[in-house]
């Protein structure tokens, strides 16, 4: 009767580890399937920033060539970009130049290097950064030489 006991509990045992094992698996194979679901929605988002990624690239790209195209015909147009970074007649900063005794070339309002050189001369001489630009201080300087 020991026996028949004792197997009865040891056949309950393997039932209940049998169903335990069969719940795990269960709940196993849930969490995969949501797991894949949620990895299936993260890839479509995905695929749908690169789209956008790619739509702001060209956009950008345009907008740069716009841009340069833009700043090429100011640079042809305007030979005072570069070197002119306030609102200053070239011709003013030439004759001053010229009084100052930097600049001999001619006063004809052309930026050129010669124009360039001169400013940076006077700059130096005067402790200023010497760039070759005429920015606020440099321009401050220069101005004080026309009155």
């Amino acid at each position: 009767m020991v026996k028949i006991v004792l197997s009865g509990l040891l056949l309950l045992g393997f039932v209940g580890c049998a169903s335990t094992q069969t719940q795990t698996v269960s709940q196993l194979q849930t969490k995969v399937s949501e797991l894949e679901r949620k990895l299936s929605l993260k890839e479509e988002e995905v695929v749908s920033l690169k789209s956008e990624v790619d739509q702001l690239t060209s956009e950008a790209k345009r907008k740069e060539d716009i841009t340069k195209g833009s700043s090429e015909e100011q640079a042809k147009s305007s030979p005072r970009e570069g070197i002119l970074r306030v609102d200053a007649n070239p011709t003013d900063v030439q004759t001053a130049l010229q009084k100052a005794g930097y600049y001999d070339g001619a006063i004809d309002g052309k930026l050129g290097h010669k124009t360039r050189s001169a400013i940076s001369k006077f700059q130096k001489d005067r402790g200023l950064k010497a760039d070759g630009i005429v920015g606020k201080k440099t321009w401050e300087e220069l101005k004080t030489l026309l009155e």
